[in-house]
């Protein structure tokens, strides 16, 4: 019992401060660009899609050293 009471009260403490990392963020946002911007600002900024972890394992499944090195230096020869 206590073990899941300290577990409930870490999770709350740490709920508590990322809503108030976001209280602070938002205020420093308004502070600096006003509501009218802040709001524009976090339309263009948007939530995102998908789950980066499953994306990055499909592509990374299917990249190999060769293509990987070929990239490299075909980026250093146009960089030249």
């Amino acid at each position: 019992m206590t073990v899941q009471v300290e577990n409930s009260a870490i999770w709350l403490i740490k709920k508590l401060q990322k809503i108030e990392i976001r209280q602070q963020g938002y205020k420093v946002l308004i502070d600096s660009l006003g509501i009218a911007n802040t709001l524009q600002f976090l339309q263009q900024l948007g939530l995102g899609y998908g789950n980066y972890t499953e994306d990055r394992q499909q592509w990374l499944d299917q990249l190999t050293m060769d293509n990987f090195l070929n990239y490299v230096i075909g980026k250093q020869t146009n960089v030249k």
